[in-house]
């Protein structure tokens, strides 16, 4: 799946907007119009990692997942995944924002997925939780087989 390019086109004008209001700023208020092109980079750099082919996506396959933010790639096989969970993440202003998580079985780090491949939240925690559901039960039976094999 790749990231949705309306949201990155969004972006890139809202980026250029704020970045032409940051300049008009900058001889009245510079710490503004400074704060405003930092602020623009931002958004430029944010619109480029949707827009540019290759920057970011996540392709989901049996075997498990490969995650590619910013141009690097990577792989986590399903028997490294314990489960995904949304998690709200609590802001300086108080306010929440859902984020989908990926909790390994080794007690690492959680692993942060993007949302900005064209699904809700619910969508992608659901297509995601379907294959590692899917791909542990297929191991449950494929033990379950060996352990017969190995008993007759």
């Amino acid at each position: 799946m790749r990231p949705n390019r309306l949201q990155g086109v969004l972006i890139l004008l809202l980026a250029i907007g704020v970045g032409l209001m940051s300049m008009a700023l900058l001889i009245e208020f510079p710490l503004a119009g400074l704060g405003g092109l930092g602020i623009s980079g931002f958004g430029l750099k944010c619109a480029q990692s949707r827009l540019r082919r290759g920057a970011t996506w996540i392709e989901i396959d049996s075997f498990g997942f490969r995650l590619c933010r910013n141009y690097r790639v990577q792989n986590f096989g399903w028997e490294e995944v314990d489960h995904f969970e949304i998690r709200s993440n609590q802001n300086a202003e108080c306010s929440t924002i859902p984020m989908l998580w990926m909790i390994p079985t080794d007690n690492e780090e959680a692993v942060h997925i993007p949302s900005c491949f064209g699904k809700r939240l619910d969508e992608m925690l659901e297509l995601v939780s379907h294959h590692h559901n899917r791909s542990q039960a297929l191991m449950a039976n494929l033990k379950r087989f060996e352990t017969t094999l190995t008993t007759h």
